[in-house]
């Protein structure tokens, strides 16, 4: 009875301890400032006995504040052949701390871990779904794993979101004899607490408040605290690498991952080698390559095994006509090589937002894969995905960064192509007849070039609907648009997109009495308005500036004539120019004229209500009108 009474009185205590634990009350207030959702308590313990086997316990108690919130919950166990789930479990608590529902590891759903692009894969993962019926409640989740990969060890990153506080992180990583670990630690405020003996290290952060996302800021993860890891000796899928600086690790990659793959047969070799028979240059027989590349192959994802960092043979790519970034990036590499091309297979981290590879901290780093063929001073950097983007053309995505070249010599950081301001322009010439009825016909030919090409060039593969809906969204203040024609010529040598547009708008103009109301800027204006920030936190960024250029002339109705023109607009900044100004050509004729200039850059966050205010100025002079009176 005594040991009964014990157990009992045991379980109570240990559901009281839960219950105030995870009480949302018990949050401070200024944790909850800003915050969507708190991380209350999160520890991770990864233990490497050897190179060859690594486990983690990992375990977060998460409370949702609102729906918003949801979005920070990633309930997932990844895994595939060599990493096994031991144990994984969740257990929802309601806002008083008090156990409501709770899954077990047969509770989750096992469900592929990629894409549905790919074309087969053994990563998959765990989850499990929960939809919340009140808020604020708390999620503790929890699992183990083993792995014989140890080339990527989890970092610890104590807050890594907007809007998401953390009442407490802990980290823990101990390791064996014989292994030697590196470590990459940013702290710029000392929100981490470290503690480190031989064969382990202990980090800790508590009470970090919330941070709001702010338009124009540079990339969270250059302003939090954080640490990463990596052996000098791994396993990657059973086979061992290694590296203590860039050199090396490349050095494996090219020796382990990419020297075997580079095979072809000779039928392949010999057609390859007559389509660049007449190139006299390095550029013109890359060029050749890569559009044979783009005509002849497809992008599908494939991840299996040490396929997920190895690719697939260049013959297999050959004879199937798919691959992914590796395998297509690898398969032009060969050909390349086969015409007497030098090219390096390259790792980058792939996205809108600008991402270095880290260049002081040799690991198992990067997203995607790219090609660099070097050309005397110039290096001409190849997207092998794409069966549209033009030869070295990366805008967008991958430009603008450090990544990791793999050379026969070990690997090297490089830079690649950077678009700035000026090379990204958009040119607008047009004309538009303006009827006594208010209804507007419009004769547009835009010219694009740099980012501004990248960002429109899709538009060639679109559906007519498609293209419908497209330029109605472009055009989204101008009500009622009817589409005529639509011409478009991609330049891809120049990297130049023309499209020649032509359409009526009912109803354009506003009236008043006999008189019409006309907004001058008809087909290229300004409409946002970056938000107010009472405190800011972050600097400006503007991660990549433009040029726009317009020229319009502006046909009246018989018979109408400007009552008034506007004063010309010029404005300069810091940050960029403006200018604008209508004037009269000839009778019932005017022709407006208009050029905006944004720079990249970064700016004091001081700079950034300034901006605000050029910007707002530019959205006030773009809806400028003018009174068209009858005479």
């Amino acid at each position: 009875m005594k040991f009964i009474l014990s157990v009992v009185l045991g379980v109570i205590s240990t559901v009281g301890i839960s219950q105030q634990m995870y009480d949302a009350s018990e949050i401070p207030d200024e944790l909850k400032e800003n915050a969507n959702s708190v991380i209350r308590n999160k520890d991770v313990s990864i233990e490497i006995t050897t190179p060859k086997r690594l486990t983690m316990n990992y375990m977060v108690a998460l409370t949702i504040l609102n729906k918003n919130g949801n979005r920070h919950l990633n309930p997932s166990v990844p895994y595939d052949d060599v990493t096994k789930v031991k144990s994984a479990e969740a257990r929802i608590y309601n806002a008083h701390g008090k156990e409501i529902e709770k899954f077990k590891k047969k509770d989750f759903m096992d469900v592929s871990a990629v894409s549905g692009g790919t074309l087969y894969s053994d990563n998959r993962m765990l989850v499990f779904d929960y939809t919340p019926v009140n808020y604020p409640y708390t999620i503790v989740f929890e699992y183990e794993i083993e792995t014989g990969n140890t080339a990527h060890i989890p970092p610890f990153i104590p807050m890594g979101i907007y809007n998401s506080s953390v009442e407490q992180s802990q980290y823990t990583i101990s390791y064996g004899d014989g292994v030697t670990i590196r470590q990459k630690f940013t702290d710029p405020k000392n929100e981490i607490v470290k503690n480190e003996q031989p064969g382990s290290i202990f980090l800790t952060a508590k009470n970090m408040k919330a941070i709001n996302w702010e338009s124009y800021s540079p990339g969270l993860d250059e302003h939090l605290p954080s640490s990463f890891f990596a052996l000098d000796n791994f396993y990657l899928e059973g086979v061992a690498g290694g590296g203590t600086n860039w050199s090396e690790f490349g050095k494996w990659m090219e020796t382990k991952l990419l020297q075997d793959t580079r095979d072809l047969s000779p039928a392949t070799i010999s057609k390859v080698k007559s389509l660049v028979a007449n190139a006299a240059t390095v550029e013109d027989k890359a060029r050749i390559v890569y559009e044979y590349v783009q005509k002849n192959t497809r992008y599908i994802s494939v991840q299996v095994g040490i396929g997920g960092w190895k690719p697939m043979n260049a013959s297999e790519v050959d004879k199937l006509g798919y691959g992914d970034c590796k395998a297509l990036t690898n398969y032009t590499q060969t050909l390349l090589q086969e015409v007497g091309v030098t090219s390096y297979y390259t790792v980058v981290f792939g996205d809108r937002q600008k991402r270095n590879i880290v260049p002081d901290f040799a690991s198992l780093q990067g997203n995607h894969i790219i090609l660099a063929v070097p050309d005397g001073d110039e290096t001409h950097w190849l997207e092998c995905t794409s069966q549209t983007v033009p030869f070295g053309f990366i805008a967008n995505f991958t430009d603008d960064r450090d990544v990791l070249m793999v050379t026969p010599e070990g690997g090297k950081i490089a830079h690649t192509t950077a678009y700035p301001y000026n090379v990204n322009t958009l040119k607008t010439t047009g004309k538009c007849v303006v009827y006594e009825d208010g209804n507007i016909g419009v004769k547009v030919t835009l010219e694009s070039g740099g980012t501004q090409y990248s960002n429109r060039h899709d538009v060639e593969n679109m559906t007519k609907d498609e293209k419908d809906e497209y330029y109605k969204e472009y055009w989204d203040y101008v009500d009622n648009i009817k589409l005529k024609s639509v011409q478009l010529e991609n330049n891809k040598q120049d990297v130049k997109l023309m499209e020649m547009v032509e359409f009526d708008a009912r109803s354009y103009t506003s009236t008043a009495g006999e008189n019409l109301i006309f907004p001058v800027n008809v087909l290229n204006r300004f409409t946002y308005i970056p938000k107010r920030y009472k405190d800011r936190k972050f600097p400006l960024f503007i991660s990549r500036g433009f040029v726009d250029e317009d020229i319009v002339s502006i046909e009246l109705p018989p018979g109408f004539t400007v009552s008034s023109l506007p004063e010309p607009i010029a404005l300069e900044t810091k940050f960029g120019m403006y200018t604008s100004e209508l004037k009269e050509t000839e009778s019932g004729k005017y022709e407006y004229r208009r050029k905006f200039e944004i720079q990249e850059g970064e700016f004091p966050k001081e700079e950034y209500e300034n901006y605000r205010k050029f910007m707002k100025k530019v959205a006030k002079h773009d809806n400028q009108k003018i009174i068209l009176t009858k005479q």
